[in-house]
């Protein structure tokens, strides 16, 4: 990786930990994953993967679907972390309309 392919990192990191408290950043690095409650249901949660994938959508413990929001730029991972934390807190509401949405994961392995 370039040099300055390491500082654009360095930056994406930094502003991520600045978006996380202990407990968030503790599960994203333990599980690769962070868990944001929504602002509108208690019950339902957004799972954002460390690694580029669909955000899981769970009620009540259970994925009822996936979510697919990208960025009109490519973003570093941690980067596109933090853009679905802001925009779910910022206005759950155009998250949702945003989004494409598509069957969870169970739907299409049959699990």
């Amino acid at each position: 990786m370039s040099g300055s392919g390491k500082k654009t990192r360095r930056r994406a990191f930094a502003l991520l930990a600045s978006h996380l408290d202990d407990r968030e950043y503790a599960q994203l690095i333990r599980h690769e994953y962070l868990d944001i409650v929504s602002p509108s249901n208690p019950r339902r949660v957004y799972r954002v993967y460390a690694q580029p994938d669909k955000v899981s959508v769970i009620e009540d413990g259970v994925e009822i679907e996936r979510l697919c929001v990208q960025a009109a730029e490519t973003l570093p991972d941690d980067d596109v972390i933090v853009m679905h934390k802001v925009l779910i807190l910022g206005d759950e509401q155009w998250y949702l309309e945003t989004a494409q949405h598509s069957p969870p994961r169970s739907a299409l392995f049959g699990s």
